[in-house]
């Protein structure tokens, strides 16, 4: 074959498969694949706070921890992102460049990864062999103090930074001069090396043997610095007089050497696979595969946590705030339920109780259906399918509490999950703000611009606008709970209502609170104002669009599309905006219509929009309907 332009031979996508032969299950797949990654973001960002706030901590065996760390965010964040994509969005297609961008990172950071285990049996090496001399031999790495953030210039660092950069940089630039025919299809999850350079219908000699050349020189000479180290720890621990000094001795190692093999045995299992694996069942070598770039990062925190005394105490003083003085300036809170109806609040828990059974039954069922019927898996319904997660969190993260204070008087609760519930309440608000208008902007596209509605609103958009709206409202509200801690609170720490609600925390406040209002006020009018205002202007374009549409039966059908949407948002503004105001300048309105109309507000939506979109949507009820084998006329 002659051509003088290799590009031309790159596919615009590659489609990765998932798990191949596992299709059916890629949404139960998914919940434990979720459930790690969030596991691995949260652990290893908690060893990294607590290393860097802890002074006692500043030492090597701690910085090549938090060096392992970030490393276990940056890898397991390039796969499980797409995979999830994958598996709840049908995004199967991934550009070339971003294939290669990705194989690239996955490749490059396992390497970092390995280096930093090398460095950590070194570490461990020099304390055990040369604990007299391992202040000298380890010195202290370079510490930077940028306001309030340490950052790590070591040259062991540097070296493995380097190196995997400049090992796995020549992967992609070998790549982009294959030539990549019909087969663009990846019976994977990612991008991996080996099965990018298997599709190529060129001649990939080279790119097979670096890879090869790669793996044995990382690995290879990794897993073999590794076993000296711990032979000469071995042979250092058994010259050691007594047992106790010897087990003290092996439980330092104790958790490298878990995390050595919870990350070496499934990558050496892939790589084997690809080569000289053929009878091994292919989904059982992709699952494999992408556990083990989502286990070790889940399981290092934890391993880590439960080993080291100095984190596990660490991490416990900041769970249990057991320091008298932050106590007196942190308290618990009480929370009153809806006052002035004292006497009839185990009557108003029956309500409000069916109100959340409602709310996790009905956007239970809309999820299942949406997930299991192939029909559905377009932009409405997956908009839908994002309103109906975040409304059974925000349900759930006030009904059981409310419920308790009611019922079984459970006033009270403590400062750090008064903060916690407010968090969730406000961020999930807000995120379901930002559903709301996603789904105005699908409207307006599908009626104003039907022909280019798949295009405008492929997977790939969707997935973004979903970690758009998640982002924003982490963002804008993690402020809300680290504002409230720089706040000393007195004696007056009776809440007058059933859950923790920003104001009604920070009026309790007895020390300078106008930052704290000023940003609520700020948050409240970003959020609600432009909102309200884009889809606002989504339905008047709409309107204009459908007052041009000759027909009146044609006119109906364009209005009767939208009519679920606009009953979801009346419901869920306009009680939101009265407890806004009421917070601020209603000082006539009652108290316990207040409290009661909040309560409601954050019930009220989870409950109704299953209904409203199942009795609307004809789609979802007539699936309902199947589900549970009614027949009749629908």
């Amino acid at each position: 074959m002659t051509h003088t332009n290799f590009t031309i031979f790159h596919p615009a996508v590659f489609v990765l498969l998932g798990i191949p032969g596992l299709e059916a299950y890629h949404v139960w797949l998914s919940i434990p694949f979720c459930l790690m990654y969030i596991t691995a973001v949260l652990g290893n960002s908690i060893l990294i706070m607590v290393i860097i706030t802890e002074h006692n901590l500043h030492e090597p065996m701690y910085f090549f921890l938090s060096m392992l760390a970030i490393t276990d965010i940056l890898l397991s964040t390039t796969t499980v992102p797409k995979a999830l994509a994958i598996f709840w969005l049908h995004a199967h297609d991934i550009a070339f460049d971003a294939c290669v961008t990705q194989m690239f990172f996955i490749h490059a950071f396992s390497a970092m990864e390995s280096g930093v285990l090398v460095a950590m049996a070194l570490d461990r090496f020099v304390a055990i062999c040369n604990p007299l001399r391992y202040a000298t031999i380890l010195t202290p790495v370079v510490v930077v103090q940028i306001g309030g953030l340490v950052v790590l210039r070591g040259r062991i660092g540097v070296a493995v930074l380097v190196r995997g950069i400049l090992l796995l940089l020549p992967f992609p630039i070998l790549l982009r001069r294959l030539v990549f025919c019909q087969a663009t299809v990846i019976g994977h999850a990612y991008c991996e090396h080996m099965a990018v350079v298997k599709l190529a219908c060129s001649e990939s000699t080279v790119n097979r043997a670096y890879g090869l050349a790669v793996a044995l020189l990382v690995v290879g000479l990794d897993v073999l610095a590794i076993g000296v180290s711990y032979a000469l720890i071995l042979q250092a621990v058994l010259k050691v007089p007594g047992g106790e000094a010897r087990l003290k001795a092996f439980s330092t190692c104790g958790s490298h050497i878990c995390v050595i093999l919870v990350f070496y045995v499934p990558g050496m299992f892939s790589f084997l696979t690809h080569r000289f694996g053929q009878q091994v069942p292919h989904h059982v070598h992709v699952l494999l595969a992408t556990l083990y770039l989502l286990v070790p990062p889940a399981l290092n925190p934890l391993v880590y946590g439960v080993k080291t005394q100095q984190i596990r105490q660490r991490v416990l003083r900041m769970t249990t705030l057991r320091n008298s003085s932050w106590r007196l300036i942190q308290p618990s809170f009480f929370l009153i339920g809806i006052p002035g109806l004292e006497e009839s609040q185990h009557w108003i828990a029956l309500p409000l109780c069916v109100l959340y059974l409602l709310a996790l039954l009905g956007n239970v069922t809309i999820l299942l259906t949406i997930w299991t019927d192939p029909s559905l898996h377009q932009p409405m319904y997956l908009f839908l399918a994002m309103l109906s997660g975040i409304d059974l969190v925000l349900a759930s993260s006030t009904a059981p509490k409310t419920l308790a204070v009611l019922l079984v008087h459970a006033h009270e609760i403590g400062h750090t999950v008064c903060l916690i519930q407010m968090f969730f309440i406000h961020a999930f608000s807000s995120m379901e703000s930002g559903v709301l208008v996603a789904m105005a902007l699908d409207r307006y596209v599908a009626i104003c611009h039907p022909l280019h509605h798949s295009t405008i609103l492929h997977p790939g958009v969707i997935g973004r606008i979903g970690v758009a709206v998640l982002v924003r409202g982490i963002l804008l509200l993690l402020p809300f709970p680290i504002l409230l801690r720089r706040l000393v609170f007195c004696q007056a720490t009776v809440i007058g209502h059933a859950y923790c609600e920003h104001m009604a925390v920070v009026k309790l406040a007895c020390s300078e609170s106008t930052v704290n209002r000023a940003y609520g006020l700020a948050v409240a009018l970003l959020v609600v104002g432009l909102d309200v205002l884009a889809i606002g202007v989504s339905y008047a374009l709409i309107l204009q669009a459908v007052l041009k549409v000759p027909g009146g039966e044609a006119r109906h059908k364009a209005f009767s599309t939208c009519g679920s949407h606009i009953c979801v948002i009346l419901v869920f503004y306009v009680p939101g905006i009265f407890s806004f105001l009421t917070h601020r300048f209603g000082q006539q309105v009652p108290h316990h219509v207040h409290v009661l109309l909040a309560i409601l507000y954050l019930l009220v939506p989870p409950a109704l929009n299953p209904l409203v979109y199942g009795v609307k949507t004809q789609q979802i009820r007539q699936r309902v309907l199947r589900v549970f084998d009614i027949k009749g006329q629908i």
